[in-house]
């Protein structure tokens, strides 16, 4: 992010007028309250600054610990229980490329401005939350960031990574995965719970050297307000949704770089309604993805490939756009799917509405093959044709807008019919349906004036010749 030059004091959490100390860390291993595995025998206090840099191993329990910032240069921290308050920032490795800091957080509670993992020359950190709360606030939190505030031209290629499977972490503001000057960083999420502003996924704050991060979630809950992929030209970003939930504020989008949405398992979801020109990639990792609109409803209108399948699920509407060409089924379980325009529905997916409907009367739609369930519905709008380039497996309902002009108009088209629906509204006056061998015809309920009178003509002659045959006899 900018403006980070005049802030350098205010972001290492002290001003000249506080008395600060530097305490080291110097036993191998130990307890962080036991003044004799530090220099000076001295614990830092809370306007202290606490570096870990001989590569030993603290560990924080009961009560806790306190300081103005951390730095954890070349080591390790691993908390158990307790907690951990800094007014300013935890660092994990800034110094050289032979650097790297690392944090295990089992339980108990992190509380800091903010997060910078990595640093100049190729160092490296690691982060891994397995139970307890990490509360970050304050300046943007780094993963794979080379400095902070004065570290231009710096360079970190070594790749930093937070890995999540439990506990919560809460951020105030941004999450930058991969973030300055070349960077490289990685967030994994297999359990518990992410709650954050911006996640960033590649931002290298604007010197054009090109950063990249990936977001992978296998499990858990990630809670956003938006992300945001490449943020600026020469950065990439890529989110990997494979499992759990991501529900989202805003739509996720493309800044000026390059950025991948694989969409390959686990459900996406809105807080609040939203929409997304990005594109997506319905990989099938982990089965099919959900879209998931009971939160709010969600419009997709960049194009869907690959694969995998989607499932829709809640109450709300799924707005498809496309063009989309994704191979994996398509499962409606509640709510709507709506396509937007032409070519919305991928023609190579097997459409299924087991619940909930599908409209698909704004335009003229191509499915691989249809099947209404007894719980689902389709919409149909007369004059657009919806075609199932396979079976169409009718048993639930039809609902038909528009009007029609002459007749016989088609509907439905398919390469082969299985069943009929069960409840058909919207069948203008006077009209009727016919199913086809290939295709479902609104037609007239009454017949054609030409047919009536050829029936009359008909009947009048098998009349005449009843009555000829009784003179005869």
């Amino acid at each position: 992010m900018r403006g980070f030059t005049g802030v350098v004091l205010v972001a290492l959490g002290f001003s000249a007028a506080q008395a600060r100390a530097d305490e080291y860390w110097s036993a191998p291993s130990g307890d962080w309250s036991n003044p004799a595995n530090w220099s000076g025998s001295n614990v830092p206090q809370s306007t202290d600054y606490a570096n870990v840099n001989n590569s030993g191993t603290v560990d924080i329990t009961l009560p806790g610990a306190v300081c103005s910032n951390l730095g954890v240069w070349n080591g390790y921290v691993q908390m158990q229980s307790g907690s951990l308050a800094t007014t300013g920032q935890i660092s994990l490795s800034r110094d050289d490329s032979n650097d790297h800091g690392s944090f295990t957080q089992l339980g108990g509670t992190v509380s800091a401005a903010f997060l910078v993992m990595g640093g100049p020359w190729g160092s490296s950190g690691t982060y891994n939350l397995s139970g307890g709360q990490l509360n970050l606030s304050g300046m943007p939190n780094y993963i794979g960031q080379q400095c902070l505030g004065l570290g231009i031209g710096q360079n970190s290629s070594s790749p930093s990574t937070f890995a999540q499977s439990g506990g919560t972490a809460s951020v105030v503001g941004a999450i930058i995965v991969g973030g300055g000057w070349g960077a490289s960083g990685a967030y994994n999420l297999t359990g518990g719970r992410m709650v954050a502003g911006t996640e960033a996924i590649g931002e290298d704050d604007q010197w054009g050297q090109g950063s990249s991060g990936t977001f992978t979630q296998s499990g858990g809950t990630n809670s956003a307000g938006s992300v945001v992929l490449g943020y600026f030209g020469g950065d990439s970003g890529t989110f990997n949704l494979n499992g759990g939930v991501l529900s989202l504020a805003t739509g996720p989008s493309l800044g000026g770089g390059s950025g991948t949405f694989n969409l390959g398992g686990g459900t996406l979801g809105a807080s609040a309604p939203w929409s997304s020109s990005l594109n997506m990639n319905p990989t099938g990792i982990n089965g099919p993805g959900t879209v998931d609109t009971s939160g709010g409803d969600i419009g997709l209108s960049g194009a869907l490939s690959g694969t995998g399948g989607l499932v829709k699920a809640g109450t709300g509407t799924l707005t498809l756009v496309g063009p989309n060409t994704y191979s994996g089924g398509t499962s409606i379980t509640a709510g709507t799917i709506a396509a937007g325009a032409a070519g919305a529905l991928s023609p190579y997916s097997d459409m299924n509405v087991i619940q909930g409907m599908l409209d698909a009367s704004g335009s003229a739609e191509t499915v691989k093959s249809l099947t209404v369930g007894s719980g689902g519905l389709l919409t149909l709008g007369i004059g657009n044709v919806l075609t199932s380039s396979g079976t169409a497996n009718l048993a639930g309902g039809l609902v038909l807008t528009g009007t029609a002009g002459s007749l016989p108009v088609e509907v439905l088209a398919y390469a082969s019919e299985s069943g009929k629906f069960a409840t058909v509204t919207g069948l203008p006056a006077g009209d009727a349906l016919r199913y086809g061998a290939t295709e479902l015809d609104l037609v007239s309920a009454t017949p054609e004036p030409t047919t009536v009178a050829l029936l009359g003509a008909g009947a009048a002659g098998l009349l005449a010749y009843r009555r000829r045959r009784k003179r005869v006899r």
